[in-house]
């Protein structure tokens, strides 16, 4: 049924797959036999592999805890991130929640919530415009125009 021309050409694809399985075949006796011969030659102590690649059971099970502990802070992180300070989700605190809700919100509108308790230094900023306006007498590093460097050094060498 197939032209005559067609049996050579099966024929000779035939040949060369089966060649090409053989070699391969030999290959994989040959890796084979390579494994093995190294496998005598150099002991492997598969503990001590296991120690170097950190793969032991006991690292193992201490980064699975890690991984749980990491994933449970931000499973709660997440839960408590959308509801506000003065919220709870627990039941028995419920009725705190108005209480709190009042004295939170209370503290924005007292200044010492801000500026206490206790009293803020004045710093001695200088603002870029003022800087301008006295460029000529004011002295870069101490702000004095008198031109002294306060160091509070006591040498008596001087």
């Amino acid at each position: 049924a197939l032209p005559s021309a067609a049996v050579p050409f099966q024929n000779i694809a035939m040949s060369w797959f089966s060649a090409g399985l053989d070699a391969l075949k030999d290959v994989t006796e040959k890796v084979a036999q390579v494994t093995e011969k190294v496998a005598e030659a150099v002991p492997i102590d598969r503990e001590m592999i296991a120690k170097l690649t950190l793969n032991t059971e006991d690292m193992k099970a201490e980064r699975q805890q890690f991984g749980d502990e990491a994933a449970r802070k931000a499973h709660v992180k997440n839960m408590l991130s959308g509801i506000y300070p003065w919220e709870t989700k627990d039941a028995e605190r419920e009725i705190l929640v108005d209480e709190c809700k009042e004295a939170i919100l209370a503290l924005s509108s007292n200044e010492d919530t801000f500026f206490g308790p206790y009293e803020v230094p004045p710093l001695p900023v200088k603002t870029l415009a003022a800087l301008k306006t006295n460029s000529g007498g004011v002295d870069a590093e101490d702000g004095d125009d008198d031109g002294s460097n306060n160091n509070n050094n006591n040498n008596e060498d001087d």
